[in-house]
């Protein structure tokens, strides 16, 4: 096993590990896009994008696209969303994408999951006709270290006194391995999971219209598109 180095604030960072893995792994079976961040307050990503969506969803959304050829070779390639039950106080505003006009962590980061969903029944859409599936899901409440700044100490006492009511990064990554690998799940695509359950999506996140909105905005974004 070998260490691909991949900054998903950095457009520059992903193209040059997309490169990289093109070159040593022709076929990609597995993709799980599990990175996320809360920031305390407003950051930047080296391209001007807020650093919540720009890391949870615009990351994500160019280092998938430019390894779909690859996930497409696979026998069937599988590729795996994390999103977050924080979704459902998200809203996707195609002209405030960034959410400039107000900033809340919570808020914003709702926001990126909410895109997270839209993302995958759109990519779902689009490998109709492949071997590759894609699927997202929400882990749970997990004890990591997500939401701690660790510059400020922001988040610290909360987690810990929440931590009796979280569940451990093993259980919490049970679903996300649940769809990498499990066979009952080789022909579902475009499905959102809880505890290896389907679940239904409600408010924005059904709406197929702003998924492939949001899909041509994100190309723009990321300069796969003018």
């Amino acid at each position: 096993m070998y260490p691909y180095v991949c900054d998903l604030a950095s457009f520059t960072s992903i193209h040059a590990c997309a490169e990289a893995l093109k070159t040593h792994l022709p076929v990609i079976d597995i993709l799980i896009n599990n990175a996320g961040i809360i920031t305390p307050k407003k950051q930047y990503t080296a391209d001007g994008l807020e650093m919540m969506m720009g890391v949870n969803h615009f990351g994500h959304f160019l280092l998938t696209n430019l390894l779909l050829g690859q996930i497409k070779a696979a026998p069937q390639g599988r590729i795996v969303v994390v999103s977050s039950g924080a979704y459902k106080i998200g809203k996707i505003n195609l002209h405030d994408l960034d959410g400039t006009e107000s900033f809340t962590p919570w808020r914003n980061y709702g926001h990126s999951k909410l895109a997270n969903l839209l993302f995958t029944k759109e990519l779902s859409l689009r490998l109709h006709h492949s071997n590759a599936t894609v699927n997202a899901l929400h882990p749970g409440a997990v004890s990591t270290s997500l939401g701690v700044d660790r510059h400020t100490g922001f988040g610290k006492k909360v987690h810990q006194l929440l931590r009796p009511f979280f569940q451990s990064p093993a259980k919490g990554a049970d679903t996300a391995l649940y769809l990498a690998e499990s066979p009952e799940v080789q022909h579902v695509s475009g499905g959102y999971f809880y505890k290896r359950r389907i679940q239904e999506v409600k408010g924005q996140a059904d709406n197929e219209e702003l998924s492939k909105q949001l899909w041509a905005m994100s190309e723009r974004k990321v300069g796969l598109t003018v």
